[in-house]
């Protein structure tokens, strides 16, 4: 099977994407093109229009895949931050292993050392649990995640963006095609009146 996909052409490839029901009119269509030479330019604009049509059909899910994995990186960016912001879980964590630290040492001697150090240790952490720096870890909080959710909003426009965009140059390069596939006719039938 892998043989079978590396051995299909541009061609078959388009074929794939369209209804059964009309596979064998496209190549009907398209059986012409295998005789010409590799740098003919009728074959060279229908090629790129076949890859034209491939990224149209892949592109939309790749940006959309992206969007998902962009949505939950900043998800997870939220709640890391702020998971790391709570100051009673950080008290908590650290009085606990201090205490673990002073049991594992077993030195009844430095117990007066360590208590006086816990109690520095309390008034230092009292102070981010002040309710005025709350309130300013808050807010901070709040503008991350107000600038969160607007870098989540650019990045679905320049998604949106994006995709008329490509629609855009779809269309222009599929009106070129047709102009200079009708030139080319023109040029042929008077060439050939010839």
């Amino acid at each position: 099977m892998t043989t079978q996909a590396s051995d299909d052409t541009l061609f078959d490839r388009i074929a794939a994407l369209l209804p059964v029901e009309n596979r064998q009119e496209f190549y009907r269509r398209m059986a012409h093109l295998r005789n010409l030479g590799p740098n003919d330019e009728i074959l060279q604009v229908a090629e790129a229009m076949g890859y034209l049509a491939l990224i149209t059909r892949q592109v939309p899910a790749e940006i959309a895949a992206e969007r998902t994995k962009i949505e939950a990186l900043l998800r997870t960016a939220r709640a890391d931050l702020a998971q790391s912001l709570d100051v009673n879980r950080i008290t908590a964590t650290l009085a606990e292993s201090l205490r673990q630290q002073f049991e594992a040492s077993g030195l009844g001697s430095n117990a007066q050392r360590l208590r006086n150090t816990a109690i520095d240790f309390a008034k230092a952490l009292d102070t981010f649990a002040d309710p005025a720096r709350a309130d300013i870890l808050n807010a901070a909080t709040a503008r991350m995640q107000a600038n969160l959710d607007n870098a989540a909003c650019h990045i679905r426009f320049l998604s949106r963006s994006l995709v008329k965009d490509l629609h855009r140059a779809l269309a222009i390069i599929a009106v070129g095609a047709i102009l200079i596939g009708f030139f080319l006719g023109v040029s042929y039938v008077r060439w050939t009146a010839h």
